[in-house]
């Protein structure tokens, strides 16, 4: 037996008991599980990921996005050639399906040639998450590049103004182009997707509104937090002090946070927010910075939100809401679309009150982006394609998703509310002349159709949306109207999502303090 003395036997258990912490950890990352239906995959960081081939097709990006984020996750984000041939092992099967198989995914061009049943191929392919824009902003002559979870773009970026190289992996010959004009004068190609898989995946960049037939998602299983389990008096700490009124829960804020090009990560020394028991969270505390936050009444989930002034196209935006951990934000109803404009925006638009000249000019330039895409399809039928950032509904705001009705439709709709109640007062008013004993009656009455027969406000400004009928184009060579900001007067306006804006709201969720 070796004798040690006592310094030596103490550095030697600190040093087993180090060892054994760290190789816990490792073993902690490479074990983590993923849900049921994700393939796992441990990266070189050690995190294990999870990743989901979803087939559905005639997916724009944005429909794509939706459907990874109910998923659990978000369109997948590729960093390494390793990853990029792992992905392609388990989707090139499907993809060979959604390419072969017309049941599966429908033939967009007739094969009359090789180079049309080439380009059929590429209709009939997958979305991965990369967003990049090369043509635009005049603004900036590098590129902005983003993933939907927050990563850098640091696997196959390329930042020339066009690649002519023939031979640049994971890239296809000529790609990224950019445009889908060989001129760059075409729709602007925003969106990645892959439309080879035999081996490894094969890169190409496409508009984001393109109609694709399928998806791949991706999620950190290691980072999913477990059920915790709080004590039954559960004493919530943040940064900055939390309201402690019910009304608080409602929404509330760390500080105003607009107009601001700061804030808090998301990265929250909040605990377990629960009132005992057992409880999940996303482990950042409502009110514990400068975003404003407020319970959103449909899903009954809290979200804080913030407004980041900045110079440039949405794709820019975007990737300031990703350094936050954030998305742009969906509008769900009146309430919240007061909230935003009204708290949220405040520092960006016009008063109420009657300016200077100067004053009405500045706010008429600005755009304050959301998360709100939306695409005439096809506009000889007016079929109107919506989607949001964060995978959540689009039906406020938006009634002519199935047909191309747009400010007219708010307009009648507007016009008959108001006929119906007058026609109902007058009712009312002969009634009560025949039989005053009834006034009350009708007067309760007449409240109660006023009630039922009330609209959502118009959140939309003169002549927004864009229809095949007023012009889909937006002017000074922008492209499309895809994306929906916020003006001067707080109303909507659609835009070309390469048009520079003055400023973006983001979101994410948070664990509201309990009453």
């Amino acid at each position: 037996m070796i004798a040690l003395s006592p310094a030596k036997l103490y550095s030697f258990i600190l040093s087993i008991a180090i060892i054994a912490i760290y190789g816990g950890f490792i073993q902690t990352n490479a074990q983590a599980t993923c849900p049921s239906g994700w393939i796992s995959r441990v990266d070189q960081d050690g995190a294990t990921y999870g990743y989901k081939v979803i087939m559905n097709d005639w997916l724009n990006y944005y429909e794509a996005q939706g459907y990874c984020v109910r998923a659990g996750g978000q369109v997948a984000s590729i960093h390494s050639a390793a990853e990029n041939a792992f992905i392609a092992s388990i989707s090139n099967a499907q993809l060979k399906q959604c390419q072969t198989n017309d049941s599966v995914c429908a033939t967009r061009i007739a094969h009359t040639s090789a180079g049309w049943a080439f380009l059929d191929s590429l209709m009939r392919s997958f979305w991965f998450g990369m967003n990049r824009i090369q043509y635009e902003p005049s603004y900036n002559n590098t590129i902005d590049c983003s993933y939907p979870d927050g990563t850098p773009c640091d696997f196959g970026r390329f930042d020339g103004i066009a690649n002519s190289n023939t031979n640049s992996p994971p890239w296809s010959p000529a790609c990224p182009s950019g445009s889908n004009s060989s001129n760059g004068v075409g729709d602007l190609e925003y969106c990645t997707m892959f439309f080879n898989a035999s081996t490894t995946l094969v890169w190409n960049d496409m508009s984001c509104y393109q109609k694709l037939g399928g998806v791949v998602c991706k999620m950190n299983c290691s980072a999913i937090k477990t059920t915790q389990t709080c004590p039954t008096s559960a004493v919530i700490t943040t940064k900055a002090a939390a309201a402690t009124t019910k009304a608080a829960v409602t929404s509330g804020s760390g500080s105003s946070g607009s107009g601001g090009s700061s804030g808090g990560s998301g990265n929250n020394n909040g605990t377990c927010s629960c009132k005992g028991g057992s409880c999940t969270g996303t482990g950042y505390q409502c009110g514990s910075d400068d975003w404003q936050w407020k319970i959103n009444k449909k899903s009954g989930k809290a979200f804080a939100y913030k407004a980041f002034n900045y110079t440039g196209c949405y794709w820019k935006g975007l990737a300031i809401c990703k350094k936050y951990k954030a998305v742009p934000c969906s509008i769900q109803s009146n309430d919240e679309n007061d909230f935003i404009v009204n708290t949220v925006c405040s520092g960006f638009l016009s008063s109420n009150s009657t300016g200077s000249s100067r004053k009405r000019r500045a706010a008429s330039s600005t755009c304050i982006y959301t998360g709100i895409h939306r695409l005439v399809t096809n506009p000889s039928t007016g079929s109107v394609s919506c989607s949001c950032s964060d995978g959540s509904s689009c039906d406020y705001g938006n009634d002519d998703a199935q047909g191309d009705t747009t400010t007219t439709s708010f307009t009648s709709t507007t016009s008959r509310a108001t006929t119906l109640k007058s026609s109902t007062t007058q009712k009312s008013a002969t009634t009560t002349q025949k039989a005053a004993t009834t006034t009350t009656q009708k007067l309760t009455t007449s409240t109660i159709i006023s009630t039922s027969t009330a609209q959502p406000s118009n959140p939309w400004a003169p002549g927004c949306p864009a229809n095949s009928t007023t012009g889909l184009g937006d002017s000074g060579g922008y492209g499309t109207k895809n994306c929906i900001g916020i003006n001067g007067d707080g109303k909507w306006v659609d835009q070309s999502c390469d048009r520079p804006a003055t400023a973006i709201v983001c979101m994410k969720e948070c664990d509201a303090p309990q009453a």
